[in-house]
């Protein structure tokens, strides 16, 4: 007998054509071509920074160790026997000295030096470069965390300037003929406004934290007395949008709290006026400043003495009203702020408060601590000789 095997009949649209696979290889294309315009376009975009020291800097970042991080807070080494500033920048350090700017990661990975040979150095940071400047000379010198973007001499000796935090910068300089001259500087390190001054000297300036203007404290001489005036600049004018007169308090800091705000800190007290020079406040301290702090994204803090030797430190909201005061014995050796955070050191210890000058953490030794900075994010990085250490 014969055997049969079974068969399984044909589908009845076996003789049809299947029409889901042009569609899907169509599909297909489409993302391909979606993905390589996209490709294009990002390398256009961001052509000026495409480099072989960018793609290196770039697979350095690239995670090959299973997951396991690499890159961990704690100490960095410093070079010794150099006075090291010590900011806290990206995710790393920004350390200037008289010799080298010099950028180190969370790990003490050094990925930028450059030699400057500052006599007296200054350095600012702001969201994504860093302004490092000579005091009393003329060299200037503007760097991310990986590359020099501009490194030039100023026509005049420097006396002071400003980073803002979209890395545009003022630097206020001497000039022949003239008392002061300030000079703005957009993001990209191009100039875009000069004001060249004979009737003022030129102590602070302040730039806006879009880069769009910024404010100078001016001292004028009159009749043997002296006056300062803050005098106002917006790109689109040629001349001063507005002045402010604050008698005869000297400026010593000068800063944008927000980009509405400004504050100037007096040997006498702090004024906070608006961005277009309308009077806010004005606060006169019945005691010596003995220490302050003005920096843009932050409102001051103002230290002042006590008839026993102590100190005791004021905060201020944005109306000028006090926010926070805190009386301690000894004296202030450090002053830091960053947002709404303050961290100021004593003989002994090292405090880290909010605005309301109310502490964050215990108190840290201070111990062979020769300066600090605060951190946005309840954080200090602590200066020695030696080393930079993050608590907190």
């Amino acid at each position: 007998m014969k055997r049969f095997r079974d068969r399984k009949a044909p589908p009845e649209d076996s003789g049809r054509q299947d029409r889901r696979i042009p569609l899907v290889h169509g599909l297909q294309l489409i993302v391909f071509m979606a993905l390589v315009i996209a490709v294009c376009a990002v390398f256009y975009i961001y052509r000026s920074d495409l480099s072989l020291a960018n793609f290196r800097r770039f697979f350095s970042y690239m995670d090959f160790t299973g997951g396991q991080t690499v890159l961990k807070e704690g100490s960095v080494p410093l070079e010794t026997g150099l006075s090291n500033i010590v900011l806290p920048f990206r995710k790393g350090y920004a350390v200037l000295n008289s010799d080298t700017l010099t950028y180190l990661n969370a790990a003490g990975g050094e990925e930028l030096s450059v030699q400057l040979g500052y006599e007296r150095p200054a350095l600012q940071a702001a969201e994504k470069v860093l302004l490092a400047y000579n005091q009393g000379g003329t060299g200037y010198c503007v760097a991310n965390s990986y590359a020099v973007l501009a490194q030039e001499q100023a026509e005049g000796a420097i006396l002071a300037a400003d980073l803002a935090k979209n890395g545009a910068f003022a630097l206020v300089t001497s000039e022949p003929g003239y008392r002061a001259a300030v000079t703005l500087y957009d993001d990209k390190q191009q100039q875009c406004f000069k004001w060249s001054t004979s009737s003022y000297y030129v102590g602070s300036v302040a730039v806006a934290p879009d880069g769009k203007g910024f404010v100078a404290a001016c001292l004028s001489a009159s009749g043997g007395s002296f006056e300062t005036t803050l005098v106002f600049f917006s790109l689109d004018k040629e001349e001063p949008v507005a002045t402010l007169s604050l008698g005869s308090g000297y400026a010593v800091g000068l800063c944008y709290p927000t980009g509405r705000t400004v504050a100037a800190v007096l040997d006498n007290g702090l004024v906070l006026c608006t961005a277009e020079g309308e009077p806010i406040r004005q606060i006169t301290t019945e005691q010596p400043l003995i220490a302050f702090t003005a920096v843009s994204g932050s409102l001051p803090v103002l230290v002042t003495s006590t008839l026993h030797g102590g100190a005791v430190v004021t905060s201020y909201n944005v109306g000028g009203e006090e926010a926070g005061s805190l009386s301690l014995p000894g004296e202030i050796r450090f002053i830091s702020t960053a947002g709404d955070v303050t961290a100021l050191m004593t003989e002994d210890s090292v405090y880290l408060l909010d605005r309301s000058m109310s502490s964050l953490s215990e108190p840290i030794s201070a111990k062979s601590v020769q300066s600090l900075r605060a951190r946005e994010d309840h954080k200090v990085v602590l200066v020695f000789s030696d080393r930079a250490e993050l608590h907190g």
